[in-house]
C-alpha cells in the first residue's frame, strides 16, 4: 500500500550494510516524530530545543549520519499503525531524499529480520571492538553488545528525560573515542548518533533491541 510522496526507504539489510560501511544511524519512530512536531511522549517531554534539533536531523542530518524512518510495507503486522503515522512523517521528511529503515531493531514491525543471518550482520558491527553502550541501568542492550564486543563499557542514561543530559553523554563518548557507540536512549539516542558523526565516532541507535539481539546464537 503506497503513500503518495512518501520518500524512498531502504530495507533493513541495506540499512545495516550502510552502517557497516561506516555511517551512523539515527532512528525516528512515532515518539521522535511527535517530538519533532513539538509534542512529547511518555519518556521525553516536548520542548522547543529538542523539537528543533529533531526536525533539523530528519531533513538535513550531519555528514556521515543516515536517518531511519518507518517503512510502509504491506507485509508488516503493524502496517495500520504506520499508515496512521505516515501523515506526521510526511510533514517532516524531504520526499526527494532517500531514507533508511527505522525497523533494524523492530522485529515487531519487520518480523523478517528475526534470522540468525540478520543478527550476525548487526553483531558484526561491534564484534571484537571496543564499544560504548549508552542505555539505562541494567539495560539489556549492554548485555547484548557484551556477547561479541571485545569490551563494552556502559554509560548509564536516565529512563526519562535523557535529553537533559545529552551534552554530557556526547562529551563523555567523544572523550573516550570508542570504536563504536551503541545507543539505546529513545529520542536522545537518535540525536546523539547524529552529533557523534561530527566527532567522527561511529554510532548506531539500536533502540530497545537488546533482548532481540540476545537471540543471536553465533557467539
Amino acid at each position: 500500500m503506497g503513500v503518495i510522496n512518501y520518500p524512498l526507504v531502504q530495507g533493513e539489510v541495506e540499512t545495516i550494510a550502510a552502517v557497516a560501511s561506516g555511517l551512523n544511524l539515527g532512528r525516528c519512530g512515532d515518539g521522535e516524530a511527535k517530538i519533532a512536531c513539538g509534542q512529547g511522549y511518555s519518556r521525553e517531554p516536548g520542548g522547543d530545543k529538542i523539537a528543533e534539533e529533531m526536525r533539523a536531523f530528519i531533513r538535513t542530518p550531519n555528514e556521515g549520519c543516515i536517518v531511519g524512518i518507518p517503512q510502509i510495507n504491506d507485509d508488516s503486522p503493524k502496517l495500520d499503525t504506520w499508515l496512521r503515522n505516515a501523515g506526521r512523517f510526511m510533514r517532516l521528511v524531504d520526499p526527494l531524499s532517500t531514507y533508511y529503515s527505522a525497523f533494524v531493531s523492530r522485529p515487531d514491525s519487520a518480523p523478517w529480520i528475526r534470522t540468525q543471518a540478520f543478527l550476525e550482520s548487526v553483531h558484526a558491527l561491534w564484534r571484537g571492538k571496543l564499544a560504548i553502550v549508552v542505555c539505562e541501568r541494567k539495560g539489556s542492550m549492554h548485555a547484548a553488545v557484551r556477547m561479541t564486543a571485545a569490551k563494552a563499557r556502559h554509560i548509564e542514561c536516565p529512563t526519562h528525560e535523557a535529553y537533559s543530559v545529552i551534552d554530557d553523554l556526547e562529551r563523555e563518548i567523544a572523550t573516550a573515542r570508542p570504536q563504536i557507540a551503541v545507543l539505546s536512549a529513545g529520542p536522545t539516542a537518535t540525536l546523539l548518533a547524529n552529533r557523534l558523526a561530527k566527532h567522527q565516532i561511529h554510532a548506531i541507535d539500536m533502540g530497545s533491541a537488546g533482548k532481540f539481539l540476545m537471540e543471536y546464537e553465533g557467539c
